[in-house]
């Protein structure tokens, strides 16, 4: 293998253990901050490592490439974590681009929408959860349960979800009684 090749899998297992949590990011962030300054190009693993290091000039780069629908599903996945973990609030624009897509009935990977609805349950901002509680009655019903059920397994995402069908802004037959 050349240099470049060792060093691509030393940024990809690094960004790994990065996203998992495995290496806390800010802990990390000084040694990030170094690494990213004399990091040359624009590659993804570049650009996730630059983010991770706190670069705020990379966080719409980042984004872009999350909103790339030309990306493999598993790159964009892996992307997608990155911004879940270093901007949460960016998650919003990867959500307005899928409520769109289901909108418009566009076919949807379901690997990618489930990743989707897992990070912005999971690590989103408060309004990004908001927006897709006001989007559920706009979705075809199986993405509705699937939303529903995501929700329910959090207390914080349940007890939203719960508040948003007791003031009546969603129908109380998207959560299952199973």
């Amino acid at each position: 293998k050349t240099g470049s090749d060792k060093s691509y899998l030393v940024l990809s297992s690094l960004l790994a253990k990065l996203r998992t949590g495995e290496i806390r990011s800010q802990a990390a962030k000084p040694i990030l901050a170094a690494s990213a300054a004399n990091a040359a190009g624009d590659d993804l693993e570049t650009i996730q490592l630059r983010a991770f290091a706190g670069d705020a000039a990379t966080l719409e780069q980042l984004t872009l490439a999350v909103l790339a629908e030309g990306r493999s599903t598993n790159v964009r996945i892996a992307l997608l974590d990155t911004v879940a973990i270093v901007a949460p609030t960016q998650l919003k624009e990867p959500l307005d681009q899928w409520i769109q897509q289901q909108r418009a009935s566009e076919s949807v990977d379901e690997k990618w929408r489930n990743a989707l609805l897992d990070a912005i349950i999971n690590r989103g901002s408060e309004s990004a959860r908001q927006q897709l509680l006001q989007s559920v009655t706009d979705l075809p019903v199986g993405v509705q349960a699937t939303i529903a059920e995501r929700m329910s397994q959090r207390e914080a995402t349940s007890v939203l979800l719960l508040d948003t069908i007791l003031s009546e802004k969603l129908p109380k037959d998207v959560v299952s009684p199973n």
